[in-house]
């Protein structure tokens, strides 16, 4: 652990412009797509729904954009050791485990809705709905242990994937309930896609550290492909 107290001989991070640069991408990227699903809500229809979409799709977006201002500035360990560079990545880490709030709060709308069908898979008529009072708590609980330093490591990248581990239980929601669902208006490629989608970032917790540690790619070239 490092808790926003770096050691010039332990903590690395990156500071090239393959790192930031495909940080500012996946930003403009989020963005364009918070932009896109409030562009296509419904009003009283899809438009709560869309908001939460929206919502976490711009948490990512906020989370890039303040990793790539960090990786950008802050050259030194001298510049990462203070309150500015705090502040800037505990929102990078911080926006990360704020999303399996909003992640949470979709699917357990999503489902609530397909419960009220009556030829509902008996399976998803069985998913628990949890109270939004439960993603919410859950969210602040995760991301004031980040603002304490609890996710901090000497690698600052470590951080993100720690928080990441926080959206296990909104992400095994959505994707059971992806697996599981049927529905004529929902067609099979969707929902297998939605199921893969939603598991793809698994694999980067334990990717890191073996790329790290078993490869000789640069840190630059990880963070470029992790991205």
């Amino acid at each position: 652990w490092a808790y926003y107290v770096y050691d010039e001989e332990l903590s690395l991070f990156d500071n090239t412009a393959w790192t930031y640069g495909t940080d500012y991408a996946l930003a403009a990227i989020m963005s364009a797509l918070a932009w896109s699903v409030m562009k296509n809500s419904t009003s009283g229809v899809s438009s709560s729904l869309c908001v939460k979409s929206a919502l976490l799709l711009l948490s990512y977006a906020i989370s890039v954009t303040s990793g790539a201002i960090s990786h950008q500035f802050y050259t030194s360990t001298e510049l990462r050791n203070t309150p500015s560079f705090r502040l800037l990545w505990t929102v990078c880490v911080g926006t990360v485990t704020l999303a399996s709030t909003f992640m949470g709060l979709a699917g357990c709308q999503v489902v609530q809705q397909f419960q009220k069908d009556p030829n509902c898979n008996p399976y998803v008529k069985k998913f628990p709905i949890l109270p939004s009072t439960f993603w919410y708590a859950f969210g602040i609980c995760a991301t004031a242990v980040c603002a304490y330093g609890g996710m901090s490591f000497q690698r600052p990248a470590c951080d993100i994937f720690i928080a990441g581990i926080t959206q296990t239980p909104s992400s095994v929601y959505i994707t059971a309930f992806y697996l599981l669902v049927e529905n004529k208006h929902i067609k099979p490629w969707a929902r297998y896609v939605g199921s893969v989608a939603f598991i793809l970032n698994a694999p980067l917790l334990p990717m890191y550290p073996l790329l790290v540690q078993y490869t000789d790619l640069s840190l630059a070239a990880i963070n470029t492909l992790l991205h």
